[in-house]
């Protein structure tokens, strides 16, 4: 599940703020009423939330049938082509003035990768269509791209949660404030 401003648009937001701290990726090992602890990479680390302020996300897996026209999508498209491998649909925002990359993580946390272990390239807009496997965007500029559906896509949905949705042995993405280790956003890729 992940915390966000009203789904997965602030914590990619807070991934698009370079100025922002990075944010921390991990397994919660505890769960209070003002927060949590997370066993990171690098060891445990505790983090506060605000009731009210704080935002979850949580990240479900999906199909091509979430694809529609209208919503909007986060693409990884394989570097070199114009194969989709990943597709992370969210709640509806506006498409960005121009195609942005943003991060979407995958099912395992690691960066999405084609065959030949080359890194993907992400984009951003809204679904005009998807016939087959060709998927059709708008990007907020009002340009179009076509996209190839690779044979396995991965797609996953960004759903608003809650605090009450986190839990131990979940895996989360946390993006803190600028100051201190209170979260502004945390994301549940783990759902």
């Amino acid at each position: 599940m992940i915390l966000t401003m009203g789904t997965s648009a602030v914590a990619l937001a807070a991934h698009r703020d370079r100025s922002a701290p990075k944010p921390l990726r991990g397994l919660i090992t505890a769960v209070g009423t003002n927060g949590l602890q997370l066993q990171t990479a690098s060891g445990t680390v505790n983090v506060s939330f605000v009731r009210g302020t704080t935002q979850v996300v949580r990240f479900v897996m999906g199909s091509t049938a979430d694809v529609t026209a209208g919503k909007r999508v986060d693409l990884h498209v394989v570097k070199g082509s114009r194969t989709v491998d990943a597709i992370h649909v969210e709640q509806n925002r506006p498409a960005p003035l121009h195609p942005t990359a943003v991060h979407v993580p995958s099912r395992s946390g690691a960066p999405h990768r084609d065959v030949n272990e080359v890194s993907a390239q992400p984009l951003s807009g809204q679904v005009v269509s998807l016939s087959g496997g060709t998927l059709t965007l708008r990007f907020g500029n009002g340009s179009i791209g076509t996209f190839t559906l690779g044979s396995n896509v991965n797609v996953n949905e960004a759903l608003t949660g809650s605090l009450a949705d986190l839990g131990v042995g979940e895996t989360v993405q946390i993006f803190l404030a600028k100051s201190g280790n209170v979260a502004r956003s945390i994301i549940i890729t783990n759902a």
